[in-house]
């Protein structure tokens, strides 16, 4: 989490490091399965990666309609919790709980990109750097007040019921001393034992200018890292953070 904080019992329960970049019309699909070739071994699972496209056409009649078409491939690791996404729009990697800590995530994540970047070569930049935590607090009781836990919470007038059911709130905030943008987003999932509640806490902090090129990406991601570990603590409240401890 920040700087100099750790804690036992870690609410992670899915962390991406994403990088979008310009590859040229012309690379092909097939080739990015080579991407998978020197990690089988760690990555054996293979399954193909799809792109949605939407379109709504006005007129008399008002009409939409959904595609899908190749984008590239996801491999996997045998127990699935290590997944890595080649794509022609970038690269992805995922990494479910149990986290291991930022140095093997960022490690791991490096490793891979190793491997896309060798094979496609991508001279045309990058166009976004991301980071993406999704933590889930679960709590034994089926309600909650988000004000004993949450210093970024849904208010509600003290003329109703206090206790909440169910919240969906997402909102982004700009990161201007690390040139980002971070979109928050809280809400309640469904409870893994009957008669709790959980809440899930989504961060997603991500760089669309200013990008480096080459190595310097990874100072970019450190950054981020350090931001995203500011948001996740002004989140929180003392008695939440002593539930993790």
């Amino acid at each position: 989490m920040a700087e100099g904080i750790t804690y036992a019992r870690p609410p992670i329960v899915e962390a991406l490091l994403d990088i979008h970049v310009c590859l040229p019309e012309s690379f092909s699909l097939e080739s990015l399965l080579k991407c998978q070739q020197k990690v089988k071994k760690d990555y054996p699972k293979r399954t193909n990666a799809q792109a949605i496209k939407g379109e709504i056409t006005f007129g008399p009649k008002l009409s939409t309609s959904a595609s899908s078409e190749p984008a590239g491939y996801i491999f996997a690791s045998d127990d699935g919790k290590q997944v890595f996404q080649a794509k022609r729009t970038g690269f992805t990697f995922n990494r479910l709980a149990p986290y291991p800590g930022w140095d093997g995530f960022f490690g791991e994540a490096k490793r891979l990109w190793e491997e896309y970047r060798r094979i496609t070569r991508p001279t045309g930049g990058y166009s976004r750097l991301a980071l993406r935590y999704i933590n889930r607090f679960d709590f034994p009781t089926p309600g909650i007040l988000m004000e004993d836990y949450f210093r970024t919470y849904v208010e509600v007038s003290r003329d109703l019921p206090q206790v909440m059911e169910g919240c969906f709130v997402q909102f982004s905030v700009p990161m201007d001393d690390i040139l980002s943008t971070a979109t928050i987003t809280k809400t309640m999932a469904n409870p893994i034992i009957p008669g709790h509640c959980s809440v899930i806490l989504d961060i997603d902090l991500y760089r669309t200018e200013s990008l480096p090129t080459g190595a310097g990406l990874w100072e970019v991601f450190e950054k981020l890292r350090d931001g995203k570990s500011r948001i996740f603590e002004a989140c929180l409240t003392d008695k939440l953070r002593e539930m993790i401890r």
